[in-house]
């Protein structure tokens, strides 16, 4: 029988701008501004219809264009005053409602006032759900995001007080002059980050364009009515229950502009960040390029564009049209949602190019003079004296360095590298807006007297550990290769969180640094140099890592700090395991963890001890490995609470399958991959590997139905991390046919295993050793496909070259001897079945003698041989041994139902004992049927053998089956 290969080292608002401009400056004089076409106008509620003409809604009231007179409004205009806001001037109107100006008497403060219409005054419910969303806009704060203040009701009429900027809409600030592509995307970028704060608390825009963007005299970008065009479309939409009938009168409705809608939002459909986030591209390309994506002329006309047209290419764009550049909108603007930037973060990151580093270019408004943004002077007005934030990251993430790793990863050329540069670039953005958020609650935190002076120097000594960190992989990123690009997102995704700088347990419990100030400079350097160490360890560079542990080894030794000989002693112990040099990481482990243990360094010591299990584990010296468990977890109880518990669970669960408790060891995986889900977010590659392992662990269960539900789960997490032609994601694809094999559907096993195979030879070239694997499930698929010629042909090339790999004598070629001889004898190929056989049954035995469970694998195959040939004598003994080895096991249950039914078929055929046979047939008839999906092309041979040869009488039949 053949069986899928497996290396077991591998594992497992344009109408509303009046709302913040001030119209005292010529500059700002709005009131000439032609009428904006209809294309370009906010459409609030329209029905999508493929004509043109207004549907009328339950009510009678016609949805499009429809707005409440300007004289609805006049109680308030005539009453001066809202609250505690005096009401100064009327600024204008829109689509959404009136906009005035008014002066907040309490905080003594300019302010813009929108009152928003509603079409339904006498809907409480309606009314109470409009002023639940304003006042969600009310807690987004954000420099890029016009502040809103309060929102209320007056009467029928719903109000918002926010921010009044004196400025010019986007829209007026590209026609001011020709714009430079560094201003632009310099604007377009704060704008960018303005939708993205409001994205991550859960607020979509809808009606994103140059129209609700003001840049104001200091050049500074806020976005305006982010989401006003959501609560409008609310009022607009009718209560379900006023709807009738479903087929005439169930309206799909949109909010937004036509000319920077979206598909979604002409198709009716759920919108989300995505959405805005095709808007914010067609804005770009437009003010980049003075055309937008899709053009129209009419309404209809536009929307067939939008839903079916192709972009432009790129050399019809023009010649300042970049690679990068182009790349990026064309994926911002892809029509399906899913084939969008994951978030505006991850777009804004890829358009981060050398023109748009500059976060504060010269953005001047045409007054007569050059106005720049000045965002140091900016932030210490606002901050007082705890800035410099920033400075740490100098030379670390800053733009210059941020450039100069873009660029090495798209040098690569590899097919993944924009997807994982999408994922570094953001994740190491948020890392750096969160150091600089750090730095400045320290200080902040201490300078109102919360927080002691020692207590800021721990965290101030804490975010420079951090820091340390950040460079020593960006070091990397910036001379990234296609390995490199490969495990960056592991690079990044591993540095610890930064949440632990403002965990005052954990800072206290962290052993202090020395007093001595040579010292201290020695295990700073030290610290330094463990960062790089980890960071060459999380990119794969083993060797590497291996040399800097040794030296930081060595100059903590020479410092005579024991805490800091503890780390790189762990640093050391890891990466020897890494390499399979098993012995001597035992050894660095255990000096790890002693040094911790006499140095009071809970958290290293459990680390120490957590990854010596995994090494014991995998050693096969189970007894030690449980010890070293139990010392792991009680270390636990002593060490701050920074996750690792989801760690520790894992390598339980691995230890506790080696042991065979394998129930015991599934409940611990699932608590282990739910804490790795609460610690690291569904997409992390330590959740996605978590996960697959559990799935692994479940089909080696065969509990098949579950494993289904996991293992293309975890494939699908690690696509989106990754993107979909990382070697990751083969590798996922390696297991998932794994399960598709034992389920047997070899075509979706064939499909998946070739799709790895594929990533595999494109990204790490054939001599890589998963191309081996692939190949060998793939003549195994075909085995057991029933096309013993093609199988021959493809194990004969995979043990060849295996052959070339390990040598002619090698335990890894095994189970592809095992497989080829099973194939020769079902193309009937006696003489070189026979060959192979014993040449797979020789190594085991010498490799891992003759009682070894492995053992039984080759020696099925001779029984097999000896049925085939007829050689009774030969296959009697052999079926015999290999089950009296793998009696008392269930981890191999279908080996041992092979045994069983090979054994029953010698001694019937034989002649032998027809009474024990027909025992033996039934017991694997039975052994089969428990497997279920896994056994089921053994079950129906062994049925129907028993059926043709085994008769009630027990006489034999007159041309026996094998």
């Amino acid at each position: 029988m053949v069986g899928a290969f497996d290396d077991k080292r591998s594992g497992p608002p344009d109408p509303d701008l009046l709302a913040t401009t001030d119209t005292k400056s010529p500059a700002l004089d709005v009131t000439a501004r032609a009428r904006p076409s209809p294309i370009e106008e906010t459409v609030l509620a329209t029905p999508v219809r493929r004509d043109s003409t207004p549907v009328q809604s339950a009510s009678g009231v016609s949805l499009r264009g429809a707005a409440a007179p300007l004289e609805e409004s006049l109680a308030i205009r005539q009453s001066r005053r809202i609250g505690r806001y005096a009401i100064l001037s009327e600024l204008g109107e829109g689509g959404m409602g009136v906009v005035l100006s008014g002066y907040d008497e309490v905080l003594e403060r300019r302010v813009a006032i929108k009152v928003v219409r509603s079409h339904h005054r006498q809907d409480d419910r309606l009314q109470a759900r409009l002023l639940r969303e304003a006042q969600a806009l009310a807690r987004l704060s954000h420099p890029n995001v016009v502040q809103v203040y309060e929102a209320g009701t007056l009467g029928d009429e719903l109000f918002i007080a926010m921010e009044f900027v004196r400025g010019v809409t986007l829209s007026a600030w590209l026609a001011d002059r020709e714009r430079t592509q560094q201003e632009i995307l310099t604007v377009f970028a704060e704008a960018g980050r303005g939708l993205a704060a409001a994205h991550r608390v859960g607020l979509t825009h809808r009606d994103f364009k140059p129209g609700n963007v003001l840049v104001d005299l200091e050049g500074r970008v806020r976005v305006v009515d982010f989401g006003l065009a959501a609560l409008a479309e609310q009022a607009e939409r009718p209560a379900d229950d006023d709807l009738g009938d479903v087929g005439v009168l169930r309206t799909v409705f949109f909010a937004g502009t036509p000319a920077y809608m979206s598909p979604e939002q002409w198709l009716g459909g759920q919108v989300d960040a995505r959405t805005d986030q095709f808007s914010f591209c067609v804005a770009l390309w437009e003010a980049l390029w003075g055309s937008r994506p899709f053009a129209g002329e009419s309404v209809d006309e536009l929307r067939d564009q939008v839903l079916v047209a192709d972009l432009p290419q790129r050399v019809q764009v023009g010649p300042r049209v970049g690679k990068r550049l182009y790349r990026a909108l064309s994926r911002g603007l892809a029509r399906v949602p899913d084939a969008r930037y994951p978030s505006m973060d991850a777009l804004l990151a890829d358009l981060a190019g050398p023109q748009v580093r500059a976060r504060h270019a010269v953005v001047g408004l045409g007054l007569g003079a050059v106005i720049g943004l000045a965002a140091a002077a900016w932030s210490l007005q606002d901050e007082g004296r705890c800035v410099g934030g920033e400075a740490r990251l100098e030379g670390v993430w800053d733009p210059a360095r941020r450039d100069a790793a873009a660029d090495a990863f798209e040098a690569t050329g590899v097919d993944f590298a924009d997807e994982a540069w999408t994922q570094v670039a953001s994740r190491l953005d948020a890392r750096a807006d969160a150091i600089v958020a750090m730095h400045r609650d320290a200080c902040e935190a201490h300078a109102r007297g919360e927080q002691s002076e020692h207590l800021l120097d721990l965290r101030m000594a804490c975010l420079s550990r951090h820091v340390h960190e950040v460079r020593a992989v960006t070091d990397l990123l910036v001379a990234a290769d296609a390995g490199v690009v490969e495990r960056a997102v592991d690079a990044v995704a591993a540095l610890p969180p930064i949440e632990r700088c403002a965990d005052v347990a954990v800072l206290r419990a962290e052993v202090p640094p020395p007093a001595d100030p040579a010292t201290a400079l020695a295990v700073d350097n030290v610290r330094r140099e463990l960062a790089n160490v980890a960071a060459l360890e999380h990119t794969g560079r083993y060797e590497a890592g291996l040399l800097g542990a040794d030296q930081a080894v060595s100059a903590a030794e020479v410092a005579a700090y024991a805490p800091a000989v503890a780390e790189a002693q762990l640093a050391r112990g890891r990466l020897l395991a890494l390499l399979q040099r098993d012995a001597e990481a035992e050894a660095s482990l255990r000096a790890a963890f002693t040094t911790a243990t006499a140095s009071r360094q809970d958290a290293v010591a459990r680390d120490a001890a957590a990854a010596l299990v995994e090494t014991l584990n995998t050693l096969g010296r189970l007894d030690h490995a449980e010890v070293w468990f139990e010392i792991a977890a009680a270390a636990q109880t002593r060490a701050p609470d920074d996750g690792a518990a989801a760690f520790l669970d894992l390598a339980r669960s691995k230890l506790l399958w080696s042991l065979g408790r394998y129930a015991e060891s599934e409940a611990v995986i699932e608590r282990s991959v739910a804490a790795y889900d609460a610690l690291h977010g569904p997409d992390n590659p330590a959740t996605a590997r978590a996960r697959q392992w559990f799935g692994t662990a479940l089909w080696g269960r065969q509990e098949f139905d579950r494993s289904k539900a996991v293992l293309p789960d975890s494939r699908a997490r690690l696509e989106r991390l990754y993107g979909p032609e990382h070697p990751e994601v083969a590798t996922a694809l390696r297991y998932e046919g794994n399960l598709y094999f034992v389920l047997t559907d070899f075509d979706a096993a064939l499909a998946t295993w070739r799709r790895g195979l594929d990533i595999i030879l494109r990204t790490r070239g054939e001599d890589d050793p998963l191309v081996v694997v692939f190949q060998g499930n793939i003549a195994a698929a075909l085995a057991r496909a029933r096309r013993p010629v093609d199988a021959i042909a493809a194990f004969e090339a995979v043990v060849r070259s295996l052959e070339r790999r390990y040598g002619p004598d090698h335990l890894e070629l095994c189970t592809q001897l095992d497989n080829l001889g099973a194939s020769y004898l079902e193309a009937g190929q006696l003489g070189p079945a026979r060959e192979v056989i014993d040449r797979s049954l020789a190594i085991r035995r010498r490799v891992l003698g003759d009682g070894h469970a492995e053992v039984a694998r080759s020696l099925l195959g001779l029984g097999e041989w000896g049925l085939h040939a007829g050689d009774y004598a030969t296959a009697i003994p052999a079926f015999e041994r290999a089950l009296a080895i793998r009696a008392g096991t269930d981890v191999h249950a279908l080996l041992r139902g092979r045994a069983e039914y090979g054994l029953a078929r010698a001694l019937w055929l034989s002649d032998r004992d027809r009474v024990r046979a027909r025992a033996l047939i039934d017991q694997a008839v039975a052994t089969f049927t428990a497997l279920g999906p896994a056994g089921s092309l053994d079950l129906t041979e062994a049925v129907a053998w028993r059926a043709e040869n085994v008769s009630p009488g027990g006489a034999a039949p007159v041309q026996p089956k094998r």
